[in-house]
């Protein structure tokens, strides 16, 4: 380096040189613990065994989460979608949320409550978001994955919605009222394990 009359250097100062690589020293060790962390996970997803239990401590609809036995897509639910702040609010504010597996983990009673679930609601494809009155009716449901934003708009619809308020009227009308002649041979699905009792 070349020293100037007043003993400074032309050059770039050592101290600057050794800031600098310090600082992308540690910007690279940033960037590498961010891409391997896991993202944050706002929604509180209730087991499905908790299923006979919320129409009495809840008002709220159902958002049920079936999730299959793991596919990508669920995994970006969870990742993009759960993970949005605005998405998981609308979850927590409005709805009671319920994560239901796949059949395949389980053996039994267990796998036939399941498949049940899975039957009553029609889902064939995961990740697939079901919304339904206290008493497990369907109020509406959505196949595959959606971005945060559509999903948002399925939600806060669903929520605002006159269907839903006509569901939840309807399932207060005691069953006995209702006229059997529409189904004179009772084939109403039960989906309640033998064991359980459940308003599902």
């Amino acid at each position: 380096m070349l020293l100037s009359r007043k003993g400074a250097t032309n050059g770039i100062p050592i101290w600057l040189l050794a800031l600098t690589l310090g600082l992308v020293i540690f910007r690279v060790a940033l960037w590498a613990g961010h891409s391997q962390q896991v993202p944050l996970k706002f929604v509180n997803w209730r087991p499905y065994t908790e299923l006979n239990t919320i129409a009495k401590a809840q008002s709220k609809p159902v958002l049920l989460y079936f999730i299959g036995d793991g596919s990508p897509k669920t995994q970006m639910m969870d990742d993009i979608v759960f993970s949005n702040r605005m998405v998981a609010e609308c979850i927590l504010n409005d709805f009671y949320p319920v994560i239901v597996p796949g059949a395949n983990r389980f053996e039994g009673e267990e796998r036939r409550f399941i498949r049940k679930l899975y039957k009553k609601y029609l889902v064939v494809q995961v990740p697939s978001l079901v919304v339904t009155s206290p008493a497990g009716t369907e109020v509406s449901h959505t196949n595959g994955f959606k971005p945060s934003a559509q999903t948002y708009q399925f939600l806060k619809t669903v929520k605002e919605g006159p269907r839903i308020k006509e569901i939840e009227e309807t399932d207060r009308i005691p069953k006995n009222s209702v006229d059997d002649s529409a189904d004179p041979h009772g084939d109403e699905i039960d989906v309640r394990p033998a064991t359980t009792k459940s308003i599902f």
